[in-house]
Protein backbone atom coordinates (compact mmCIF):
# COMPACT_ATOMS: atom_id res chain seq x y z
CA UNK A 1 0.00 0.00 0.00
CA UNK A 2 1.43 3.67 -1.09
CA UNK A 3 1.23 6.54 0.63
CA UNK A 4 -1.80 8.89 -0.36
CA UNK A 5 0.02 11.81 -2.68
CA UNK A 6 -1.60 15.18 -3.24
CA UNK A 7 -4.54 15.71 -6.16
CA UNK A 8 -2.57 18.20 -8.11
CA UNK A 9 -5.85 19.48 -9.21
CA UNK A 10 -7.35 20.22 -5.46
CA UNK A 11 -4.58 19.69 -3.34
CA UNK A 12 -6.13 17.37 -1.33
CA UNK A 13 -5.24 13.61 -0.71
CA UNK A 14 -5.56 10.93 -3.76
CA UNK A 15 -7.58 7.59 -2.07
CA UNK A 16 -5.43 4.64 -1.02
CA UNK A 17 -4.62 3.37 -4.39
CA UNK A 18 -3.41 6.45 -5.58
CA UNK A 19 -5.89 6.88 -8.97
CA UNK A 20 -7.73 9.83 -7.95
CA UNK A 21 -9.10 12.40 -5.86
CA UNK A 22 -11.45 11.23 -3.03
CA UNK A 23 -12.59 14.57 -2.40
CA UNK A 24 -16.31 14.81 -3.96
CA UNK A 25 -16.32 18.48 -5.24
CA UNK A 26 -12.79 17.32 -7.16
CA UNK A 27 -12.45 13.66 -7.87
CA UNK A 28 -9.33 14.67 -10.60
CA UNK A 29 -8.34 11.19 -12.12
CA UNK A 30 -11.81 9.32 -11.90
CA UNK A 31 -14.66 8.78 -13.95
CA UNK A 32 -17.23 10.16 -11.96
CA UNK A 33 -18.52 14.17 -12.62
CA UNK A 34 -17.58 16.03 -9.52
CA UNK A 35 -20.40 17.15 -7.60
CA UNK A 36 -21.45 21.10 -8.28
CA UNK A 37 -22.35 22.97 -5.71
CA UNK A 38 -24.29 26.64 -5.85
CA UNK A 39 -22.25 29.49 -6.22
CA UNK A 40 -22.78 32.28 -3.57
CA UNK A 41 -23.36 35.12 -5.90
CA UNK A 42 -22.16 38.54 -3.80
CA UNK A 43 -24.66 41.16 -4.44
CA UNK A 44 -22.93 44.54 -5.16
CA UNK A 45 -23.95 47.28 -2.67
CA UNK A 46 -26.38 49.69 -3.51
CA UNK A 47 -25.59 53.31 -5.25
CA UNK A 48 -27.41 55.49 -2.12
CA UNK A 49 -28.36 59.28 -2.20
CA UNK A 50 -26.19 61.66 -0.18
CA UNK A 51 -28.37 61.96 2.05
CA UNK A 52 -27.72 57.92 3.51
CA UNK A 53 -24.88 58.01 6.10
CA UNK A 54 -22.21 55.34 6.82
CA UNK A 55 -24.32 52.97 7.92
CA UNK A 56 -26.97 52.28 5.44
CA UNK A 57 -29.58 54.34 7.21
CA UNK A 58 -31.67 57.38 5.65
CA UNK A 59 -30.83 60.71 7.43
CA UNK A 60 -32.66 64.12 6.35
CA UNK A 61 -32.41 67.04 7.60
CA UNK A 62 -34.50 68.96 10.20
CA UNK A 63 -36.82 72.16 8.85
CA UNK A 64 -38.77 74.61 11.09
CA UNK A 65 -41.71 72.59 10.83
CA UNK A 66 -40.31 69.25 12.35
CA UNK A 67 -38.22 71.12 14.71
CA UNK A 68 -41.72 72.92 16.13
CA UNK A 69 -43.52 69.66 15.82
CA UNK A 70 -40.97 67.96 17.76
CA UNK A 71 -40.72 70.46 20.88
CA UNK A 72 -44.66 70.32 21.24
CA UNK A 73 -44.10 66.41 22.63
CA UNK A 74 -41.49 67.23 25.52
CA UNK A 75 -42.71 65.29 28.39
CA UNK A 76 -41.61 65.89 31.96
CA UNK A 77 -38.45 63.94 33.88
CA UNK A 78 -37.75 64.26 37.19
CA UNK A 79 -35.34 67.18 36.37
CA UNK A 80 -36.68 68.68 33.01
CA UNK A 81 -37.87 67.43 29.68
CA UNK A 82 -37.56 65.15 26.81
CA UNK A 83 -38.66 64.35 23.56
CA UNK A 84 -37.21 61.42 21.53
CA UNK A 85 -35.79 62.03 17.98
CA UNK A 86 -37.42 59.95 15.19
CA UNK A 87 -35.31 57.55 13.39
CA UNK A 88 -35.27 59.38 9.99
CA UNK A 89 -33.25 62.57 11.44
CA UNK A 90 -30.33 60.32 12.68
CA UNK A 91 -28.48 58.00 15.39
CA UNK A 92 -25.84 57.48 17.29
CA UNK A 93 -23.60 54.38 16.12
CA UNK A 94 -27.08 53.15 15.42
CA UNK A 95 -28.75 54.13 18.60
CA UNK A 96 -32.26 56.22 18.16
CA UNK A 97 -30.82 59.92 20.10
CA UNK A 98 -33.25 62.14 22.27
CA UNK A 99 -33.39 66.04 23.06
CA UNK A 100 -33.48 66.56 27.41
CA UNK A 101 -33.59 69.34 28.58
CA UNK A 102 -32.60 70.13 32.13
CA UNK A 103 -34.31 72.69 33.73
CA UNK A 104 -33.04 72.12 37.50
CA UNK A 105 -30.41 69.74 39.26
CA UNK A 106 -32.50 68.53 42.14
CA UNK A 107 -35.85 66.42 41.46
CA UNK A 108 -38.89 67.60 43.53
CA UNK A 109 -42.86 66.26 43.29
CA UNK A 110 -43.88 69.52 41.78
CA UNK A 111 -43.41 69.46 37.75
CA UNK A 112 -40.25 70.80 36.74
CA UNK A 113 -39.70 74.29 35.05
CA UNK A 114 -40.56 74.60 31.63
CA UNK A 115 -38.14 75.34 28.89
CA UNK A 116 -37.62 78.85 28.11
CA UNK A 117 -36.98 80.38 25.25
CA UNK A 118 -33.08 80.80 25.43
CA UNK A 119 -33.02 77.14 25.71
CA UNK A 120 -35.50 76.56 22.96
CA UNK A 121 -33.99 78.66 20.28
CA UNK A 122 -30.78 76.67 21.21
CA UNK A 123 -32.40 73.19 20.48
CA UNK A 124 -33.39 75.19 17.15
CA UNK A 125 -29.61 75.61 16.57
CA UNK A 126 -28.86 72.09 17.26
CA UNK A 127 -31.48 70.17 15.22
CA UNK A 128 -30.94 72.33 12.16
CA UNK A 129 -27.43 70.87 12.13
CA UNK A 130 -28.44 67.76 13.80
CA UNK A 131 -26.22 65.08 11.10
CA UNK A 132 -23.34 67.28 11.09
CA UNK A 133 -23.01 67.76 14.82
CA UNK A 134 -23.86 64.09 15.10
CA UNK A 135 -20.75 62.79 12.51
CA UNK A 136 -18.40 64.94 14.73
CA UNK A 137 -19.63 64.17 17.92
CA UNK A 138 -19.12 60.49 16.81
CA UNK A 139 -15.62 61.48 15.31
CA UNK A 140 -14.70 62.81 18.26
CA UNK A 141 -15.83 59.66 20.32
CA UNK A 142 -13.92 57.23 17.85
CA UNK A 143 -10.66 59.25 18.26
CA UNK A 144 -11.25 59.91 22.15
CA UNK A 145 -11.72 55.70 22.41
CA UNK A 146 -9.05 54.56 19.70
CA UNK A 147 -7.44 52.25 22.34
CA UNK A 148 -10.90 50.74 23.11
CA UNK A 149 -12.65 49.59 19.49
CA UNK A 150 -15.70 48.16 21.92
CA UNK A 151 -16.84 51.32 22.77
CA UNK A 152 -19.72 52.07 20.12
CA UNK A 153 -20.71 48.75 21.52
CA UNK A 154 -21.62 49.68 24.53
CA UNK A 155 -23.47 53.00 23.90
CA UNK A 156 -26.67 53.45 25.51
CA UNK A 157 -29.20 56.36 25.69
CA UNK A 158 -27.73 59.43 23.26
CA UNK A 159 -29.09 62.79 23.95
CA UNK A 160 -28.77 66.05 23.30
CA UNK A 161 -28.22 68.29 26.88
CA UNK A 162 -29.00 71.12 27.29
CA UNK A 163 -28.86 71.95 31.06
CA UNK A 164 -29.57 75.54 32.08
CA UNK A 165 -27.34 75.53 35.01
CA UNK A 166 -24.36 75.19 32.37
CA UNK A 167 -25.90 77.71 30.41
CA UNK A 168 -25.22 80.25 33.34
CA UNK A 169 -21.99 79.34 33.89
CA UNK A 170 -20.52 78.99 30.20
CA UNK A 171 -22.80 80.96 28.33
CA UNK A 172 -26.45 80.62 26.03
CA UNK A 173 -24.81 78.24 23.59
CA UNK A 174 -23.50 75.92 25.57
CA UNK A 175 -24.96 72.32 25.45
CA UNK A 176 -23.49 68.69 25.53
CA UNK A 177 -23.57 65.19 22.95
CA UNK A 178 -23.91 62.58 25.77
CA UNK A 179 -24.33 59.02 25.93
CA UNK A 180 -24.41 56.33 28.78
CA UNK A 181 -23.24 52.83 28.47
CA UNK A 182 -24.34 50.11 28.82
CA UNK A 183 -22.09 48.25 31.31
CA UNK A 184 -21.84 51.12 34.07
CA UNK A 185 -25.35 53.36 34.45
CA UNK A 186 -23.61 56.36 36.17
CA UNK A 187 -20.93 56.61 34.06
CA UNK A 188 -21.03 58.89 30.31
CA UNK A 189 -19.16 60.30 27.57
CA UNK A 190 -19.73 64.27 27.02
CA UNK A 191 -18.76 65.75 23.85
CA UNK A 192 -19.50 69.40 25.11
CA UNK A 193 -20.15 72.39 22.48
CA UNK A 194 -20.59 75.93 22.04
CA UNK A 195 -22.99 76.84 19.56
CA UNK A 196 -21.77 73.91 16.84
CA UNK A 197 -18.46 74.37 17.80
CA UNK A 198 -16.20 71.44 19.87
CA UNK A 199 -15.10 72.31 22.39
CA UNK A 200 -14.08 69.13 24.77
CA UNK A 201 -14.84 65.71 25.45
CA UNK A 202 -14.58 63.94 28.59
CA UNK A 203 -16.00 60.80 30.26
CA UNK A 204 -17.11 60.04 33.71
CA UNK A 205 -19.51 59.91 36.05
Amino acid sequence: MTDPIPCPQCGRLYVWNGTRCCHKECRFGSTEIPIQRPKTHIKAAPVLPASFDVRWQSVSRMDGAAIAHLLEGLEPTQYGWRVTLPSEFGNFFGVQLSLEFQTRQVPERRPPPEVNEGEKDLAKMILLQLRDVVREAEQHFENYNMTNPDAKGLVSEPHIWIARDAIEEHGPNRWAFVTGTKSAPDFGWHVEFDGTEFREIWAGD
